[in-house]
């Protein structure tokens, strides 16, 4: 037969040991198409039968794809695992260095998705009936496209393609140009936005080809919002919403600081969710007594 599925027992020559596929797969329990990949890619180099097209491994090979088979499930790339291989002058102290760097961030990022998570489980489980809450907004980066007209209209690039890869930790985002006392006219203007805090998981967004804008730290006006998917990128179709935010206004004797904004639009299940945020100040001295309580 012309490949390897079947071939004969170990050979042994002047270049010493060396097995076939079948004792390749069985001895690191992985797939012919993950062998297959590795040949591919360069981590091994198997030498092939001219007569029977069957494939030999040596001991390099063998050692190679126990060593990136150990990186991928370490949770690298095989990408990075096989450059790495392929560098003659990475020491085993500076790859192992490098590793445990990698495994750190990889901690943070998982530490960073939970978070995420538990913060969209609470808005999922919100009150969308309940009266806004007057909290401190965290302070998230925006990054337009250059279409920020709508989603549906993003242009690819480096930036959108770290973030739009690092949901949920990253997120659509909008900010709605409207005074909610007198909602007449708006501008609904899309991008892609994550928490400052976790700037540094996203060390890709470099590329970004202009500064992103800053969002939150401001005294705002809360609100979870839902809507179907088929409402969105269209917030508050009917007017509502806004007129809550104009009730709170009046009432606790604030007035609006600036447009409102949502950096969490995330979808789940049929639905979007998104917090909505009204930057605030104080109108009267009920409004600085009520700022004077945010923290």
């Amino acid at each position: 037969m012309g490949d390897d599925g079947s071939e004969g027992s170990d050979a042994t020559s002047a270049a010493g040991k060396s097995y076939t596929t079948n004792v390749l797969l069985s001895t690191l329990g992985i797939s012919r198409s993950t062998l297959r990949y590795y040949e591919q890619i360069g981590i091994v180099s198997p030498r092939r039968d001219p007569a029977s097209g069957y494939r030999s491994y040596t001991n390099a090979d063998v050692f190679a794809a126990v060593e990136c088979t150990m990186m991928k499930n370490a949770g690298l790339q095989v990408s990075q695992a096989s450059e790495a291989i392929a560098d003659p002058g990475l020491t085993a102290a500076r790859y192992m260095r490098s590793c445990v760097e990698r495994s750190s961030r990889q901690l943070e990022w998982a530490k960073a998705v939970r978070e995420r998570f538990e913060q969209l489980t609470s808005l999922v489980g919100a009150d969308f009936d309940a009266e806004p809450t007057l909290v401190r907004a965290g302070k998230w980066l925006l990054f337009y496209d250059g279409a920020e007209g709508g989603y549906d209209q993003f242009r690819a690039d480096g930036t959108q393609d770290v973030l739009l890869a690092g949901m949920p930790v990253s997120s659509f985002a909008a900010v709605v140009d409207i005074d909610a006392c007198s909602p007449n006219g708006r501008n609904t203007r899309w991008g892609r936005a994550m928490p400052v805090r976790y700037s540094g998981l996203f060390p890709g967004i470099t590329d970004a080809g202009h500064d992103p804008a800053r969002l939150g730290g401001d005294a705002c006006l809360a609100l979870p919002y839902s809507a179907d998917w088929d409402k969105i990128p269209g917030f508050d179709p009917t007017g509502a919403v806004c007129a809550r935010f104009a009730q709170a206004l009046g009432r606790r004797g604030l007035r609006q600081l600036g447009p409102i904004f949502a950096p969490d639009v995330l979808p789940v299940c049929g639905k979007v969710y998104a917090t909505l945020y009204l930057p605030v100040k104080a109108a009267s001295l009920r409004g600085r007594l009520a700022l004077a309580t945010v923290r």
